[in-house]
């Protein structure tokens, strides 16, 4: 929304060109949220399922099902997380050259970015508490930890854009 706003104002017209693209971006980035949000629907249902007849059956064909669902239902979200950074990283270039009038939509676009991030990292690390593979589980766990910390900052630093002083 920003963007549009911003490509109507002959004040920004030196910046026309980069929000049009950043606008593309995001259109992008959202398109791919919603798919993943589906798709973290869809591996929640399978990791139930799964867990269900892991422990109806208790034998080897069902355990290896629940370990790969379970990787899906931690893959998912980790992506997630990544293309909320994507989004945070977008809201911060909007933050410089946007309209000042619409600096309160991309402050939402901000919080909106952390949270997915944040909940999306929930999400990963309550599935790392099941995995089997502790290697795996670790290394998943320090990228998440990390991927927060950089979503943490970047949505500070836009913040701070938005809001001098």
């Amino acid at each position: 929304m920003v963007c549009g706003v911003s490509l109507r104002s002959r004040k920004l017209e030196q910046s026309w060109e980069r929000l049009t693209r950043i606008r593309a971006e995001l259109d992008d980035l959202r398109n791919e949220l919603v798919e993943l949000a589906r798709m973290d629907a869809e591996a929640y249902d399978a990791l139930v399922s799964a867990s269900r007849e892991a422990r109806s059956k208790d034998d080897e064909h069902s355990t290896r099902k629940l370990e790969a669902a379970l990787l899906v239902a931690t893959d998912t979200p980790s992506r997630t997380v990544a293309k909320c950074i994507s989004v945070l990283r977008k809201a911060q270039e909007v933050a410089e050259l946007g309209s000042r009038s619409a600096r309160s939509d991309v402050e939402v676009a901000v919080f909106l970015g952390e949270a997915g991030a944040k909940g999306a990292g929930a999400n990963v690390m309550i599935n790392l508490e099941s995995d089997k593979d502790p290697r795996r589980a670790e290394t998943m766990k320090a990228r998440t930890e990390s991927q927060l910390r950089s979503a943490a900052e970047l949505a500070k630093k836009a913040l701070e854009t938005l809001r001098p002083g």
